[in-house]
């Protein structure tokens, strides 16, 4: 059997030899190639087949597949998160506000970029990598806020453009911060950031398990 192509069951992750979890800390139960596991039968949910995965993968280190997690209602512009029940992902088909149906955020145009994928998740907000529709070469971040926290706590929001501001100060003096751009309330609220490319402290580390990494190395990776 070909162990190169082992999968996550979860969430699509290649998943190596000997390997009891995926990249994204999944646990692995059984061998063979496998596929996401399809979303439950849960109110209103799509197939997991039809999402965008990313597909590039370092040489290095295998790379963290993000499914996308954000779907717009193009009705009353508001966005709907994916919800987690019982391990398995449930992909919305309707706004819960209008009824009406929501559509992936990916392939959206805003500011001049068209979103691409997911690069990074966290518990305040979501990353997405975007493209310059001019120069499709000239890549972007783009930094959202997470749903639950725009219409449950919209006091976050403020705080949300606040670390924009307070990013972009900093960046002025020090030449390791990222640029920011088109910080924005409304729709919803994102700001843009310069795309650095290249590998993560995150996946330089898995690269190098269970080696330890030296001191001369680690501030140069860090940055």
């Amino acid at each position: 059997m070909d162990k190169a192509r082992l999968k996550c069951r979860q969430c699509g992750a290649p998943v190596g030899a000997k390997k009891s979890r995926c990249p994204n800390g999944h646990k692995v139960n059984g061998v063979g190639p496998s596929v996401p596991t399809p979303p439950a039968a849960i109110d209103d949910t799509l197939n997991l087949s039809s999402l965008k995965l990313s597909t590039e993968t370092p040489s290095s280190a295998p790379k963290k597949v993000h499914l996308n997690t954000l779907y717009e209602c193009w009705k009353c512009n508001r966005l709907v998160e994916t919800q987690n029940h019982q391990d398995k992902m449930i992909v919305p088909r309707f706004c819960p506000w209008c009824g009406k149906q929501v559509s992936s955020i990916i392939g959206r145009e805003i500011d001049g970029y068209r979103i691409d994928e997911v690069i990074s998740r966290g518990g305040f907000g979501i990353i997405y990598l975007a493209s310059n529709i001019a120069q499709p070469a000239m890549k972007a971040a783009v930094k959202f806020l997470r749903p639950e926290m725009i219409y449950l706590r919209p006091e976050l929001i403020k705080i949300f453009i606040e670390e924009a501001r307070l990013t972009e100060a900093i960046g002025q003096t020090c030449w390791n911060i990222v640029r920011l751009s088109n910080v924005r309330e409304k729709p919803w609220p994102y700001f843009f950031m310069e795309y650095i490319r290249g590998s993560t402290v995150e996946s330089y580390i898995e690269a190098s398990w269970p080696k330890r990494i030296p001191m001369r190395d680690y501030g140069s990776t860090a940055t």
